[in-house]
């Protein structure tokens, strides 16, 4: 088991709600489209593209992801089983108050 983490936005930018009222954890920027069609990997440590290459790829059912927004814990929660709640490009989230994102299912413990 991994534990991942993901941020609920940044200064200015707080979508703990839509986090947790949909039930989804979002990434982004989105500007080559799905994740694992397009290579987001750009070679350089911790990059937002390696960020999202690695997150909408390597997260396996079990694995615990932290939500946090700033250095705030808000929840743990649990990548689930089936392919239904792994990552999912999704147009639905294309665009969230400005930010370009897209959306993998999450599955909450808190």
């Amino acid at each position: 088991m991994r534990v991942w983490q993901i941020a609920t936005g940044e200064p200015g930018r707080d979508y703990r709600e839509l986090f947790i009222n949909y039930d989804v954890m979002i990434l982004g920027p989105s500007r080559y489209g799905d994740a694992r069609e397009h290579d987001y990997y750009d070679g350089i440590p911790n990059s937002i593209g390696n960020q999202i290459h690695s997150f909408a790829n390597n997260p396996l059912p079990g694995d615990r992801v932290i939500m946090r927004h700033g250095r705030q814990v808000i929840g743990v929660g649990e990548i689930p089983h089936g392919e239904q709640h792994q990552y999912t490009y999704n147009e639905a989230f294309s665009c969230v108050y400005g930010w370009e994102v897209r959306c993998l299912s999450s599955q909450r413990s808190t």
